[in-house]
């Protein structure tokens, strides 16, 4: 291996390691991801104790995918919104008209705060989940049609929106999120 391709790997691996820790971070903030859990992970996936243990870039690469299945969110390529939300089923929050949007990011931070709870932790419950919450608790059905929401989050309007947060608000005031 030529002497600037081992160190381009070098790099490669201080980026991993820093991707590592502030995956810790991301955890321990959003899901209570401890110390000890974190070097269980480590141990478990690497076989190391500590990042600063791991010699390999492919070993840190599964660390950090272990670390995307507890929730940590890949890095945004577009620079902006929340990582967790672009791209997936809930960037129709961003989209909202006005008034609109604030509950909608108020619906999806709930959301985010539920699935924290949930065990294994998730990074967000799903939109079908919020929409079966409204469904039950709003009467948001189809005429005629047991247990089919015949209205996607996206088409709520304002009051409905507003009740759909007071419900998940204290769902998580319940659950302790």
């Amino acid at each position: 291996m030529n002497p600037s391709a081992a160190l381009r790997g070098i790099d490669r691996l201080k980026q991993r390691c820093r991707t590592i820790q502030t995956g810790k971070t991301w955890l321990a903030k959003n899901v209570g991801f401890d110390d000890s859990e974190y070097r269980a992970l480590l141990m478990r996936v690497a076989g190391v104790r500590s990042s600063k243990d791991l010699c390999d870039v492919r070993a840190a690469e599964d660390v950090i995918l272990a670390m995307r299945k507890l929730g940590f969110p890949a890095a945004s390529k577009a620079g902006k919104g929340d990582a967790s939300v672009q791209g997936g089923e809930w960037r129709f929050v961003f989209r909202l008209p006005g008034e609109r949007m604030s509950l909608g990011k108020k619906i999806f931070r709930c959301a985010q705060k539920i699935g924290a709870k949930q065990t294994p932790p998730v990074p967000v419950m799903s939109k079908a989940w919020v929409e079966g919450i409204a469904r039950q608790a709003t009467g948001l059905n189809a005429p005629g049609v047991a247990g089919k929401v015949s209205r996607k989050l996206e088409t709520c309007d304002y009051d409905e929106l507003r009740m759909i947060v007071q419900i998940l608000e204290s769902w998580a005031k319940k659950i302790g999120a």
